[in-house]
């Protein structure tokens, strides 16, 4: 068995920094590897692909994949499990940019329930967004433990949004990779929740482990609003295209910026 801890740096070199440091001072389990995926950011694209290499390479305790272009962000994800052979066994830790738990033990605690509990295929930290949605719908944890271990975690009847996760290798096998409805992104957890029902299982919440979201702040303002376009908004109002796209279309001055220092330059 092994578990792989995971990371898409789809995003600016500093929010990737932030994700590491806050990952590594709170983790509690030592991951068999941990692989960062080149996500391609396309604001100061050469700078930022440059800085990333040298911040993993200055963390030491992770591997860097370049698929040599953005793919998406499940397909990143699948991709570089897929390069692992990775055992029916394993678990992988999806460590998103954005995200970090501050509750030291949070990944022991989500291995304890997937080892626990087979139908189980993916276990997240709560956090303020899932909060916000149980409030918006009014709707409940349907709570279980696991006797001896002071582990609660709870499901929800509907898709709700997860981010900091414990994952089930098999299953995504099984079904053969990570379900998303968008074309690079988005509503991986109608997927998830989807094929889970299919097969009698499910998405649990780690009950006493609340994810902080600060993370978020570090992205572009320019992200969030192509994730409202792309994903959230009705046609004819739609932006179908990809980030890169929308930044073409809208603020092509970021796409032309370019600070990257070449190679050989000669400080003096």
């Amino acid at each position: 068995m092994k578990i792989i801890a995971l990371t898409v740096a789809f995003c600016p070199a500093s929010q990737l920094a932030r994700c590491l440091f806050e990952y590594r001072k709170n983790a509690t389990i030592v991951a068999d590897k941990h692989i960062v995926v080149m996500g391609h950011y396309p604001i100061n694209l050469e700078k930022n692909n440059r800085d990333i290499k040298m911040i993993v390479q200055a963390y030491g305790q992770a591997e860097l994949l370049d698929p040599g272009r953005n793919i998406g962000s499940a397909q990143s994800q699948w991709w570089a499990l897929r390069q692992l052979n990775l055992g029916s066994d394993s678990y992988w830790l999806n460590i998103d940019p954005d995200s970090a738990c501050r509750d030291r033990g949070w990944d022991y605690a989500g291995k304890l329930v997937l080892d626990h509990d087979p139908n189980c295929i993916v276990i997240s930290c709560r956090s303020p967004l899932v909060e916000k949605f149980n409030t918006d719908r009014n709707q409940k944890f349907n709570l279980m433990e696991i006797g001896k271990s002071d582990v609660t975690y709870g499901t929800l009847d509907n898709p709700t949004p997860f981010n900091l996760s414990l994952w089930r290798y098999s299953f995504f096998e099984e079904i053969g990779g990570i379900p998303q409805l968008g074309e690079m992104w988005g509503e991986v957890e109608a997927g998830v929740c989807y094929y889970a029902k299919q097969k009698d299982k499910y998405h649990a919440y780690l009950m006493d482990y609340m994810e902080d979201e600060s993370g978020k702040f570090m992205q572009d303002k320019q992200l969030v609003e192509w994730k409202d376009l792309n994903m959230r908004t009705a046609e004819p109002d739609r932006f179908a295209g990809n980030y890169q796209e929308y930044i073409a279309y809208r603020y092509p001055e970021l796409l032309a910026m370019n600070t990257h220092i070449l190679d050989n330059t000669e400080f003096k």
